[in-house]
């Protein structure tokens, strides 16, 4: 739980960074791209302002603590789960926390990748104190993003290979 709560801290920091570069760069122009073609002429806040909202969009799958009976009641159910071995044994949580920082990593990939883009000498849009320095560090996270999306895969992978063994189990194929 302490870790779910220092995580939230994170996003919320780095909302807040983001927010605050975004009020920097009020009114800048720069060219918007698809497909690594230049677009339409986007506001630079606008631009920062949408990773803002996609990180904000990842608090609510964070498997934070709340009242049971509150959800319950507002989502029209009778009561919250009753049984505590379905309660115990389901994986939900743990997919969620991974779902969630697979998607963040995915959105700081894309971030990174826009970054090295602008700080090339092919857009110049960036001048950072050291290209290479720099870009050795968005790699990593570009890399890390990699590891965060395999981890996901592989407990999916293995919460649906142990729930077939259980079944074969049940029904005496397995000793």
């Amino acid at each position: 739980m302490e870790e779910e709560a220092g995580r939230v801290k994170d996003l919320n920091r780095e909302e807040v960074a983001l927010v605050n570069l975004a009020k920097k760069n009020e009114g800048l122009i720069v060219p918007g791209y698809t497909h690594m073609q230049r677009a339409q002429p986007i506001l630079l806040p606008h631009l920062i302002l949408s990773y803002v909202e996609q990180v904000h969009v990842l608090w609510g799958n964070l498997g934070l603590p709340i009242d049971r009976f509150m959800t319950s009641d507002a989502l029209g159910f009778t009561a919250p789960m009753r049984s505590s071995i379905d309660a115990v044994s389901d994986w939900d949580f743990v997919l969620e926390i991974l779902s969630a920082n697979s998607i963040a990593a995915v959105h700081l990939s894309r971030l990174g990748e826009e970054w090295v883009l602008w700080a090339s000498e092919e857009f110049g849009f960036l001048t950072p104190n050291s290209y290479k320095c720099t870009t050795v560090i968005i790699e990593s996270v570009r890399a890390e993003s990699i590891r965060a999306v395999n981890a996901e895969t592989e407990v999916q992978t293995l919460k649906d290979a142990l729930a077939k063994l259980e079944a074969e189990k049940e029904v005496g194929l397995l000793q």
